[in-house]
Parts: structure tokens; C-alpha cells; sequence
């Protein structure tokens, strides 16, 4: 083989380690930004589950009730 014969599988090779490190980087990204979103949402609502669930407050009353 020569080289001019192994210069496309070098190069696809290459290309194909770069395009897995995008990938893979764009997905941790991706990850990450939901991790984020998960932890604030629950800051924010655990704190109002708790005072509704300390005061007996029972979602089935409010569907029960028409007025």
C-alpha cells in the first residue's frame, strides 16, 4: 500500500475522532443544562409541597369541590 492510498482512511479517521468529541461534548452539554432545570424546579416547588402537604391540603378536595 502506498500512501497515497492511506491518506482517505487517515483523514476519515480523523474526521470521525472529531466528530466524536462534538457529539459527546454537545450531549454533556445537553445533560448538564437539564440536571440544572431539575435541581432549580425543585427548589423551587419542594418547598411548596411541603407547606401543602403540612396543612393537610388534598388536591382531590379542590376536584371534589365545584364551587
Amino acid at each position: 500500500m502506498t500512501l497515497k492510498s492511506l491518506i482517505p482512511a487517515i483523514i476519515a479517521v480523523i474526521l470521525t475522532i472529531i466528530g466524536n468529541v462534538l457529539f459527546f461534548r454537545y450531549q454533556f452539554k445537553k445533560n448538564k443544562k437539564w440536571k440544572i432545570l431539575n435541581q432549580q424546579l425543585t427548589e423551587l416547588l419542594l418547598p411548596l409541597f411541603y407547606i401543602l402537604k403540612e396543612d393537610g391540603f388534598d388536591i382531590s378536595e379542590c376536584i371534589m369541590d365545584e364551587n
